[in-house]
C-alpha cells in the first residue's frame, strides 16, 4: 500500500469543498508558520522548550525535601 501526504487543504479541494482561491488565507497562515519554524524566534522558543523540560526533570529527579 502506498502512502501520499496531501495537505489538508488540497485534500478539501479534492473533495469539492471549494477551490484554491477559498483557502488563499490558509495556505498563506501555513506558509508563515513554516518560515517562523526555521527563524531565530523559533530557536529561542525551542531553547525555552528544553530548559522548562530540563527544570522540570531536575525537580521530578532531585525534589526538595
Amino acid at each position: 500500500m502506498y502512502s501520499v501526504e496531501v495537505p489538508l487543504g488540497k485534500v478539501a479541494e479534492l473533495l469539492g469543498y471549494g477551490g484554491k482561491e477559498d483557502y488563499k488565507l490558509l495556505y498563506t497562515a501555513v506558509d508563515e508558520i513554516k518560515e517562523t519554524m526555521h527563524s531565530e524566534k523559533s530557536a529561542a522558543t525551542w531553547a525555552k522548550v528544553k530548559q522548562i523540560l530540563a527544570d522540570l526533570r531536575n525537580k521530578v529527579i532531585q525534589p526538595k525535601k
